[in-house]
This record gives C-alpha cells, sequence and structure tokens, in this order.
C-alpha cells in the first residue's frame, strides 16, 4: 500500500498544466507605421564639348564642271566628293599627323572659263583636332601643303589642281594669352618634343580649358606655344611664364580681355588646378594686366551704369 504523500506526489505529476492562452491584439488595433523617405537630388554638371577647329579653302580642279555638281545628292557630287576627299585627307594627314581630323568637301561650283570648258571650284573645310597641345598650323603653312601636293605626281592625288587657285577663305580666330605659374624651368621645356614639354602643356591645357568651355560658347581650343623660366622679386618660389594661343571658331564674337582675365581669375581661385597661377602677371593680346586692375575696372564701369540710370530715373521723375 502505499503511503499518503507518495500518492499525493503521483496525483501532482500526473496533471499536466494546460498551455497558456496568447491573445492577438484585433484587425482595428493594428498600426502601420510608415518611415518617410528622403529624397536627393544629385546635380551633375555637364562640361559643354567645343566644336573642332575648322580651315576652309578653295582650289579650282580643272575638270569640266557640270550642273549636277552643284546638287550634294546627285552621283556627279559624290563621286568626286570621294575622290577629293580621299586625296587631301591622305596629304594633310601625312602634314600635321594627329593635328588632322578630316576634310569635308561643302560645294562644288562653276569656275571661271580658264581652258575651252569651265573648271570646277571646290569649297574644301579643314577639321583640325582641338585635343593637340600644339597649336594650329598656319594659313601659310595649309595653303602650301596643297600647293606642293599638287606641284607633285607622287602625292598620291589624282585630279588635276590649279596651284595659283590655292587659297584660305575662313579660318578660327586667335587670342595670345600668357600667365605666371608655379614650377621649376628645366631645359626640356625648350623642346616641344619632350616628355616634360608635353606634360606640362597637356596638364595646362586641361586645367584651364573647362572655364572657357562654360563661359565660351564659341571656344574652340587652347594651345601651348611656348614655355620661359622668369624670376621675380615679388614672389619667393620658382615660377614659369606658360605661352598659349586661344582659338575661337570662325567669325565669332571674341571675348573682350577683361573677360578673358576675369576667366582666368576664376580658374586660379578654384581648387581644382595642379598648378598655381599668379594673377598679378596677365597678358591678353600682348598687353599686362592684374586682377586688382581689372576689378578695378569693372568696379568704374558698374558705377557709371549706375550713375548713368540715376540720372535717367530723376529725369523721368
Amino acid at each position: 500500500m502505499l503511503s499518503q504523500s507518495t500518492s499525493q506526489l503521483l496525483s501532482t505529476t500526473a496533471t499536466t498544466p494546460s498551455s497558456p492562452k496568447i491573445q492577438l491584439p484585433s484587425t482595428s488595433a493594428l498600426k502601420t507605421t510608415t518611415t518617410p523617405r528622403t529624397t536627393t537630388t544629385t546635380t551633375i554638371t555637364l562640361v559643354p564639348t567645343p566644336a573642332p577647329p575648322k580651315v576652309a579653302v578653295e582650289f579650282v580642279i580643272q575638270q569640266m564642271f557640270v550642273p549636277e555638281l552643284e546638287n550634294q545628292q546627285s552621283e556627279q557630287f559624290k563621286i568626286l566628293s570621294a575622290k577629293v576627299k580621299k586625296g587631301c585627307d591622305f596629304i594633310y594627314m601625312k602634314k600635321f599627323g594627329a593635328r588632322f581630323l578630316r576634310t569635308e568637301v561643302l560645294a562644288f561650283r562653276r569656275a571661271g572659263v580658264t581652258r575651252a570648258a569651265a573648271d570646277v571650284k571646290v569649297e574644301l573645310e579643314i577639321v583640325f583636332s582641338g585635343s593637340s597641345i600644339s597649336p594650329l598650323p598656319t594659313i601659310t603653312e595649309i595653303a602650301t601643303t596643297l600647293k606642293d601636293a599638287a606641284s607633285n605626281p607622287a602625292s598620291g592625288i589624282n585630279f588635276n589642281i590649279n596651284v595659283a587657285s590655292v587659297s584660305v577663305i575662313r579660318s578660327p580666330q586667335t587670342i595670345p594669352v600668357s600667365i605666371l605659374t608655379d614650377g621649376i624651368f628645366v631645359a626640356a621645356l625648350s623642346n616641344s618634343s619632350s616628355r616634360a614639354y608635353i606634360n606640362r602643356a597637356s596638364m595646362i591645357k586641361t586645367g584651364l580649358e573647362t572655364f572657357f568651355n562654360f563661359d565660351y560658347p564659341t571656344f574652340n581650343c587652347l594651345s601651348i606655344t611656348n614655355f620661359r623660366d622668369v624670376s621675380t622679386e615679388s614672389i619667393s618660389r620658382a615660377t614659369i611664364q606658360n605661352f598659349m594661343d586661344l582659338t575661337f571658331a570662325t567669325n565669332s564674337p571674341l571675348p573682350n580681355d577683361t573677360q578673358i582675365v576675369n576667366t582666368i581669375v576664376q580658374a586660379a581661385n578654384s581648387s581644382s588646378l595642379p598648378f598655381k597661377i599668379f594673377t598679378h602677371a596677365i597678358t591678353v593680346n600682348g598687353t599686362a594686366y592684374s586682377s586688382a586692375e581689372v576689378s578695378s575696372h569693372i568696379s568704374v564701369l558698374m558705377a557709371s551704369v549706375l550713375v548713368a540710370v540715376s540720372l535717367l530715373v530723376t529725369r523721368f521723375d
């Protein structure tokens, strides 16, 4: 017989407690929390792509003119255009290398009667690379290259050019500029073929071109023409004078000297340049300027404008 305490123990262990009930809130009691999104706007400033510099030449081909040549969609135009382009591409690429991009035939017209029949006058556009650090070829170089090829049977062109008819009829506009920057001048900077010259020219060109691209829609390119060692008592560090050409599209409005100086000063005050520009010595078109002088000129001009406006207001009152 089991004792009373043992019986009570068995009775207790045999009883399984029921699981606790979990009461879920009703659907109406549920709350949805929405975290507001933060919209971040990223502004991307695109650098304008300048048009490449172009030079237009005109010359006469000793070939019978037909009216169809005036129609760019005609078969006659396409055949002669391809012939002229192939020959001129060859001679200009051979002469100017990476500075040259391509030629484009713009038009054929009736030339004056030089023989029994009228010849063909060609208007050709020569497109140069704006990415080259070297200056554009001169008008004389461009015309002479074509004249020499026309006089040489081995030049690679298979059409007869009247040498006396070759002329440059349009060309880009160039503004000479020089700036003073920090840097140690070495002898290699006097040699445009040296690695030191090429590296420095590329650095100056890349650094400044962006500012001119933004400020002037008609800007074509910047090219380096020379470097010179300079010493100045007002600057304690080594300095280099950098000479360059600013090229603008043919027949386009040109910025004045003050505008160009302002663009250079803006570049100097930015943090993007890997070199320092000393803004007290900027030369444009052979005239020396300083940033202080330009600011003074602008202040005087603004004062003049304000005086003129105030007089007008007084008059109409």
